[in-house]
């Protein structure tokens, strides 16, 4: 196992062989009619009207960022980890951690990149004579992490924004050992080699390639070292924020710098919406800056999605000159404003009431007491609606929780997602005697991570002020950016002390009345909330209907990993299953909270509420913005519920 896994406290490749024992290669695309049958297996595919044409979902999954994780080469020759011997890209090997299947071989969002490498240190290699600079590297979309889909029956629905499913974490353990054990081992090497190279290739040509792929091993395991979390992530979470100031701190001090630990996974958001919004990320932690253009630009979101690719396998090199504030970057800038520009258009997906008829009484009561008891804080948008940006009050759509409710009382919900974002530090190495921000002094040998991310994402920026103008100026004209091509064949589209005492005590004394604004999490519009099961921030709570319980009674465990939905209770199922391996658990065996687990929070007067109040306000949510849905009809219980295994509503 590798270095990773064996900090990860848990058996990762234990559970990953049986994921892949059970995994299912499910079929990729999205008919272009409501309810239309495939040909093969009886699967009916249901359009969810998300208002996006076949060429802008091409690009979404298609659209490369800048990621570059392994050569092209390689990933179709690389093995999977242990014995065997089958190919790491096979389909149901990849299904096991939940990633859709894709084209050209590759899952679903996973692309390629071949620009100019001459720039660039870790993702340069060198392994063939002659070899040109541009040869193709893999890497992630935005549709890799924000491309879902459900199952019920033999319906399949695609939802476009709204959240994986996959394991990243599982995922990127198994790689990191499948590259550990290619270059150590002999046999597995030779194999590797005579796929990369071909048949005949000398002593020589297989030493150069072991070297470079040797240089990424090293490299990929000091990123693992720092990533190692005590926490296992599970299906469709992942500490995104953990992982990107990691890099960060990688950035400043290649190979020598300590991380923090990413223990504080929350769900992928889902997207739609987004744009009409004045923050971004679960603790709002980066403001919109919108120019005043006939077609929408964003620098505070171009400024999020650059730091998301640096997350994401991007590479950034920091100028030895402490006085530059360019920093050299894979990132895509152009295709990071189109693929925002495309999610402005965006629309929630609808509730597919051809597949799961709706209660009109139910859901006209659930209407009344959403108004009563969520709309203060998640306000209601027509699904068709994609401009409006503040609520009734005028204020804007989305409200932040601080974690601290009030002098001494707390949310309630885990505060870690927004405590280590706001809180945690690193060595500033490169970055220091920089200057942080106009006003402001120079870096000293430490600061927050927060500071740091922002600093190098502004210097990635400033390298790429061309292209900024560029797509400022056709933005201003009312042109759409387009998303380019990069060549090399990418593709067009039991202890005696709480270890958290300290830090828990340290976040909430920045969180008093006054304090830092970070220090909460966002409510943000629901419609379509339906499609991005489990639930709050942090993924803890399974379904709709169980996030309305007082926190005491939620579940405190449940089954995850298949994609086939509760029409009832609104979710995935969670009963256990092949398919459905891994357990979420809110306590750990003496019956403690697991820090980044906790399902807590979200409780204003849940005890209030009857069983079958919490159903009303579940149906209502079901078709909440929905203006053209047809209209809802009384159905019986028993047909409703057949199927789903869940409990009976009233």
């Amino acid at each position: 196992m590798s270095a990773f896994g064996q900090s990860c406290g848990v058996d990762t490749m234990g559970a990953l062989r049986n994921r892949v024992a059970v995994g299912v290669v499910l079929a990729a695309g999205v008919a272009a009619a409501v309810a239309v049958a495939a040909p093969a297996g009886g699967i009916i595919d249901v359009d969810l009207d998300q208002g996006w044409s076949a060429k802008t979902t091409a690009a979404w999954t298609g659209a490369n960022q800048g990621s570059r994780l392994l050569p092209l080469a390689w990933f179709k020759a690389l093995e999977q980890p242990g014995e065997g011997g089958g190919l790491f890209l096979d389909p149901a090997y990849m299904a096991g951690f939940r990633y859709l299947p894709g084209d050209d071989g590759l899952p679903l969002g996973f692309t390629t990149d071949g620009q100019d490498d001459r720039r660039f240190v870790e993702t340069k290699r060198r392994w063939v004579a002659g070899q040109g600079s541009r040869e193709p590297w893999v890497g992630m979309s935005c549709g890799a992490c924000h491309t879902s889909e459900l199952r019920h029956g033999p319906h399949r629905m695609r939802i476009y924004g709204g959240a994986t499913l996959a394991d990243f974490q599982s995922f990127l353990a198994a790689f990191n050992t499948s590259l550990e054990q290619t270059a150590s081992q002999d046999a597995r090497f030779e194999r590797f080699a005579g796929r990369v190279l071909g048949p005949g290739a000398d002593a020589a040509a297989k030493a150069l390639l072991r070297a470079e792929l040797q240089r990424t091993v090293t490299y990929q395991l000091a990123l693992a070292k720092m990533n190692a979390a005590p926490i296992a992530y599970g299906y469709g979470r992942l500490d995104a924020i953990g992982h990107i100031n990691n890099k960060i701190a990688f950035v400043a001090q290649p190979y020598a710098a300590k991380g923090n630990t990413p223990d504080a996974p929350v769900s992928y958001p889902f997207l739609w919406n987004v744009p009409q919004q004045s923050v971004i990320e679960w603790n709002g932690s980066v403001r919109a800056i919108r120019a005043p253009t006939a077609q929408p630009f964003d620098l505070g979101a171009v400024g999020r999605n650059v730091g998301e690719v640096v997350g994401v396998f991007g590479e950034v090199i920091a100028p030895d000159d402490p006085k530059s504030s360019r920093f050299v970057s894979s990132v895509h800038v152009n295709n990071l404003i189109y693929l925002e520009q495309q999610v402005g258009k965006l629309k929630p997906p609808r509730w597919p009431t051809e597949i799961f008829p709706v209660d009109a009484a139910l859901a006209a009561e659930g209407r009344d007491l959403y108004r009563q008891q969520c709309a203060s804080c998640h306000v209601e948008l027509s699904r068709d609606d994609l401009k409006t940006r503040t609520g009734p009050d005028g204020r804007p759509l989305e409200r932040m929780t601080p974690i601290l409710a009030a002098e001494g009382e707390t949310a309630g919900t885990d505060p870690w997602m927004a405590c280590n974002a706001t809180l945690n530090t690193a060595a500033t190495g490169k970055l220091e005697g920089r200057r942080i921000a106009r006003g402001e002094g120079p870096f000293e040998g430490s600061a927050t991570s927060l500071s740091m991310l922002t600093h190098v994402v502004k210097g990635i920026m400033v390298n790429e002020i061309p292209a900024l103008a560029e797509a400022g100026l056709k933005s201003a004209l009312g042109q759409a950016a387009r998303p380019r091509r990069y060549g090399g064949g990418a593709r067009p589209m039991g202890e005696a002390d709480d270890p958290y005492a300290a830090r828990r005590a340290a976040c909430e004394a920045r969180a008093r009345p006054g304090g830092v604004a970070t220090l909460a999490y966002k409510a943000r519009p629901l419609t379509g909330a339906w499609a991005t099961a489990p639930f709050l921030h942090n993924g803890s709570v399974p379904t709709l209907y169980d996030l309305l319980l007082p926190p005491a009674e939620r579940p405190v465990r449940f089954n995850l990993g298949t994609r086939e939905f509760d029409p009832v209770r609104v979710g995935y199922v969670t009963a256990p299953g092949p398919d459905n391996d891994f357990v979420f658990r809110v306590r750990d065996d003496r019956g403690r909270i697991i820090e980044g687990n906790s399902n807590a929070g979200h409780d204003y007067g849940n005890a209030d509420l009857t069983p079958r109040q919490r159903w009303a306000i579940v149906e209502y949510m079901k078709v909440m913005g929905d203006d053209r849905s047809p209209p809802p009809t009384r159905i019986s219980w028993s047909t409703a519920l057949s199927g789903a295994g869940a409990a009976r509503r009233p």
